[in-house]
């Protein structure tokens, strides 16, 4: 790693420690050391082959961190490559760093990107908002539904 950059890891597995890695164990979904994390840090990169929709992406965006992630299952829904961060292939470590590389050296494309990531998670991804949404679903359902229909 360049002596510039600094690579943080939050994992519940072992990593061996070296020059510019920090490793953090047993932080959990939401909580406020990871938050302060998500605040000191410049971008979030996810660069998974298995996960859906990480909730750890729509953290990150709430926090206004550019998202780096794989176009994998449902994660171009949060990561609008161009938009609200950048899309690589899955295993393509050379397309990831190339990104990375990218977003390290240009401010204003993370910053840009980070803003609408923020606004896309507030406008998408606000759980009492979407509960809101399924619960007037919810009830436009049983307004319709005739009379003697049973649920």
């Amino acid at each position: 790693l360049s002596s510039a950059i600094e690579l943080h890891v939050v994992t519940r597995d072992r990593v061996p420690t070296e020059p510019g890695l920090v490793v953090h164990n047993g932080l959990e979904p939401n909580s406020a050391p990871l938050r302060q994390l998500y605040g000191e840090c410049d971008l979030f990169c996810l660069p998974t082959v298995g996960d859906c929709l990480p909730m750890a992406l729509m953290e990150a965006g709430a926090a206004g961190l550019p998202l780096v992630a794989t176009n994998v299952a449902a994660i171009p829904e949060i990561v609008l490559d161009g938009q609200t961060g950048l899309l690589v292939p899955g295993g393509n470590a050379d397309a990831l760093a190339a990104t990375l590389g990218r977003l390290a050296t240009d401010r204003p494309l993370r910053l840009a990107l980070g803003a609408q990531a923020q606004e896309t998670v507030r406008q998408c991804f606000d759980a009492q908002t979407n509960a809101q949404r399924v619960l007037e679903l919810l009830k436009q359902i049983v307004d319709q539904r005739p009379s003697d229909a049973r649920l």
